[in-house]
């Protein structure tokens, strides 16, 4: 499933630019001096506003896959054990809400439980252990490897 941050992010900077080329060429064209300030100051304006939110969400987006990416290659990889799947009632994607894997490891006498990213559809999990892939100084920051987990699927 492609990423709903990522596609929001493109429609908004598809959108601001637009607005933004726009304004920028109406305000330019017109005669009058009030119609050109009013031309910028809405299409430029409202286009602004759309291209920084756009860009903002695909920095976003990229920013988490880098750290991800960054997690696997640097990370500590830690065996966990899984304790299931949980609904993650707080969102809902077309009425529908996602699931997180939720696994546990132990260390030094303390357990630590993680979460999963959040997964669309009814994912089926292969096993009993998933990697959890820690930062080694920082424990809350973890990515849990659940694409080495989950059985192919086709929803019908």
């Amino acid at each position: 499933m492609k990423n709903p941050l990522r596609i929001l992010g493109v429609v908004f900077t598809v959108l601001g630019a637009a607005f933004l080329v726009l304004g920028v060429a109406l305000g330019a064209a017109l005669p009058l001096e009030e119609a050109r300030l009013v031309f910028l100051g809405t299409f430029g304006l409202l286009g602004l506003v759309f291209l920084c939110v756009g860009v903002g969400s695909l920095a976003g987006v990229a920013r988490a896959a880098r750290r991800k990416e960054e997690l696997k290659a640097h990370g500590e990889a830690i065996p966990a054990e899984i304790l299931g799947l949980e609904v993650n009632r707080s969102i809902r994607i077309n009425g529908r809400c996602p699931r997180r894997l939720v696994c546990r490891y132990e260390e030094d006498g303390v357990a630590y439980v993680c979460r999963s990213e959040n997964l669309m559809g009814y994912p089926t999990i292969q096993g009993n252990t998933v990697t959890v892939y820690r930062d080694p100084y920082d424990r809350r920051r973890y990515y849990v490897d659940v694409e080495s987990v989950m059985a192919p699927t086709v929803e019908l």
